[in-house]
């Protein structure tokens, strides 16, 4: 029977040996995609030469005084102009220079050559998310296998576990790239440390971020009973569980305690007998109210406590009986 705690000496280095392989490679190939630099606001072509370790945007190949390059669109070629024609290809309009960044973007995307900035910004997210994750396996796989704990039925889980890490990087990407958090898809607002920051975090930690887009993409219900489809824990709904005392004195000021759930998230409506209460004291689960029984309503024998949300439906109300 074989040991179900041990690996064989010869085991744990071919795991050791693939663990470093996939590691390196994925920060290797991170490397060679990383672009030269990002496309700015004005920037008329957004795509880049797709040869490794060489990403850089293609309209890079204007503006360099000695190495200026036209592209051939005949030829489907670069051919190095001479410094006359550079400085010749400075002094022209913007309008013109604009011109032929165009012409250079349409002739480099009809070659085949080159990638545009959304496909090389989901290989660099799945590669962060594949890299995050075999940092995460690396340690606990030395750490299972110094511990004499591993059992050789994970393995297929430590074989896939970075794929799905890879995939739930992208996903993550498309919620960010989707608007739910507000985020912009002007390249010129893209953080590229920040998306690799995400992707990255996302391999580290695949529990951890598939609770979350479970909550993000989770069935809630809202306060009028209707479903909706949003995170389960926004927006956090207001709920008053009670009101204390129970009686109001007339003869001095009272003090009464309102008791509940999110009372900082929206405006509240809190009224004594119909009359709005004035500047309360909010916390996120107290209200505390300081109340004095006008000359005009010393007659009452009983003062009604409401409170409302924002839309002024009345989430709860209490009668008080007065004293004197």
């Amino acid at each position: 029977m074989v040991d179900e705690l041990e690996l064989s000496l010869l085991e744990k280095i071919c795991a050791g040996l693939l663990l470093v392989l996939f590691t390196v490679g994925s920060l290797v190939l991170l490397y060679g995609y990383w672009p030269d630099r990002m496309p700015e606001k004005d920037d008329i072509c957004q795509l880049y030469c797709k040869k490794i370790f060489a990403v850089r945007l293609v309209d890079s190949c204007f503006g360099t005084k000695g190495s200026e390059k036209i592209v051939d669109s005949s030829a489907l070629s670069i051919k190095a102009a001479d410094t006359t024609k550079a400085d010749s290809v400075r002094k022209d309009s913007p309008r013109k220079r604009a011109a032929d960044n165009q012409r250079c973007c349409q002739v480099w995307y009809a070659s085949g050559e080159t990638i545009t900035l959304n496909q090389l910004l989901l290989l660099l997210v799945a590669l962060a998310g594949f890299l995050g994750n075999m940092i995460y396996i690396g340690g606990t796989f030395t750490a299972y296998i110094g511990a004499r704990t591993f059992r050789r039925s994970w393995i297929l889980w430590y074989l896939i576990k970075p794929f799905i890490a890879s995939g739930l990087a992208l996903a993550f990407y498309f919620v960010f790239r989707a608007g739910f958090l507000n985020y912009s898809n002007d390249t010129s607002n893209i953080n590229i440390f920040g998306i690799m920051a995400l992707a990255m975090l996302t391999g580290l930690f695949t529990q951890v971020a598939l609770k979350k887009l479970a909550a993000i993409f989770g069935f809630g219900v809202d306060v009028e009973g209707k479903v909706r489809f949003a995170p389960k824990d926004l927006p956090n709904e207001v709920t008053v569980t009670s009101i204390q005392p129970g009686t109001i004195d007339k003869t001095r000021v009272n003090t009464i305690t309102i008791k509940g759930q999110h009372f900082d998230k929206q405006p509240l409506t809190i009224t004594i007998n119909t009359t709005p209460v004035v500047n309360p004291d909010i916390s996120p689960d107290t209200i505390t109210i300081k109340y004095e029984v006008p000359p005009d309503q010393q007659q009452l024998t009983t003062f009604t406590v409401a409170v409302a949300d924002n839309k002024g439906k009345i989430l709860k109300t209490k009668d008080m009986t007065a004293q004197s």
